[in-house]
């Protein structure tokens, strides 16, 4: 019984491209036990992208915490528990302010029976060396995934807590997302190591795995752990 990773994907395919489009699509395909589907929406500045959730085959994708960002890049983090699997189905995001973007996609897979839930959230809006988010997990063995976009010029870390999924300066900007496995409890920070100082948002979110006849209960944790975040009026860390 374990959380793991199933696959991933950039949009645009391409390393380094960003898209202006309005909607951004791409078709995805959740392996067979994937039971959670997560989208990470990183653009250039701080104005909020307009025009709705991202869905996935037409299905609307719940949000974790809110747009994390302070000037130059923000990031979303988007999620969508039990999706269809073994199909390649369309992501749509909408975009009709038409803001400069990425976007980093990943599904986690949980073991035969089992459903993925929603542990904890997590967000940080800052300026500061090792950008960096904090997770309070309350069971044991679960799996972490975090993203980060940041306002640095030359955006290179030179390691991070997980397992990388994407590093990139795209360019007077850059993001990031990386997992983490985890069999401890408490709070654990999912970090990139860099040591140039720059404006930063990043978000978390602390994935949990429940037996299927549990799967209510799971959801209903998911939405009340994703409408917490502490907020102050020069950084937000949660």
């Amino acid at each position: 019984m374990a959380l793991s990773y199933d696959t991933k994907l950039r949009i645009p395919a391409t390393a380094l491209a960003t898209t202006a489009a309005n909607p951004i699509t791409a078709d995805y395909t959740c392996g067979a036990n994937a039971k959670i589907l997560i989208v990470m929406v990183l653009y250039a500045g701080n104005v909020q992208r307009t025009g709705g959730s991202p869905t996935y085959n037409n299905v609307a994708l719940s949000q974790a915490e809110s747009l994390a960002g302070v000037t130059e890049a923000v990031c979303e983090l988007w999620y969508l528990q039990n999706p269809p699997t073994g199909s390649a189905l369309p992501i749509s995001i909408p975009n009709t302010n038409t803001v400069t973007a990425w976007v980093y996609v990943v599904s986690v897979n949980a073991a035969a029976g089992y459903v993925i839930g929603v542990d904890d959230t997590g967000i940080t809006e800052t300026t500061g060396e090792s950008p960096l988010v904090t997770l309070v997990t309350s069971v044991a063995n679960t799996f972490l995934v975090a993203c980060v976009a940041s306002g640095d010029n030359s955006f290179a870390p030179t390691g991070r807590t997980g397992t990388s999924l994407y590093e990139e300066d795209i360019a007077t900007y850059g993001g990031a997302a990386q997992y983490h496995t985890t069999a401890d409890i408490g709070s654990i920070d999912l970090v990139w190591t860099e040591s140039t100082s720059d404006d930063y948002g990043a978000l978390g979110i602390a994935l949990k795995e429940s037996s299927s006849s549990s799967s209510t209960s799971s959801s209903t944790t998911s939405s009340s752990t994703t409408s917490s975040s502490t907020t102050s009026s020069s950084t937000t860390t949660r």
